[in-house]
């Protein structure tokens, strides 16, 4: 089964990631000014995250108690949730639903790897505007 580092490491060479706030946060930084920030937890819904959450999980490190390991826990999660930044740097919302707290980051939870790779995929080819919403919801297989 594929993981959320697979997908962060087949990315290909002009896109880049970081990791801002290891080990569960990854920045995914396009060549067309678009970042997709993704998170792994613990409580993610991957079946780990579920019985690390159950034990009650170290912060800090990693599920294997590594600390610092370049995977950090996306080698080990089989979701993550996603938020995403335009090229000006304002959090995109879906634009099929009102816009609720306007304060609050946007966020799509439990998103799999393959949604995940489409996600960044669909957003890398944006040139300019984007032609409707490029949200997870509005384009769930």
């Amino acid at each position: 089964m594929r993981t959320v580092w697979d997908v962060l490491t087949s990315l290909g060479p002009e896109i880049r990631v970081t990791h801002p706030h290891p080990p569960s946060h990854a920045l995914v930084i396009l060549p067309n000014g678009w970042q997709v920030s993704l998170t792994a937890s613990p409580a993610s819904s991957s079946e780990l995250g579920q019985h690390l959450v159950s034990r009650g999980s170290v912060a800090g490190v990693d599920p294997f108690g590594r600390e610092g390991s370049p995977e950090g826990w996306f080698d080990c999660t089989h979701d993550a949730e996603v938020a995403i930044v335009r090229p000006a740097g304002a959090w995109f919302r879906c634009m099929a639903t009102r816009l609720g707290d306007v304060g609050a980051v946007p966020v799509w939870r439990y998103l799999s790897p393959e949604q995940i790779a489409r996600l960044i995929s669909r957003i890398a080819s944006i040139a300019g505007q984007p032609v409707g919403c490029i949200c997870p919801d509005c384009h769930r297989p």
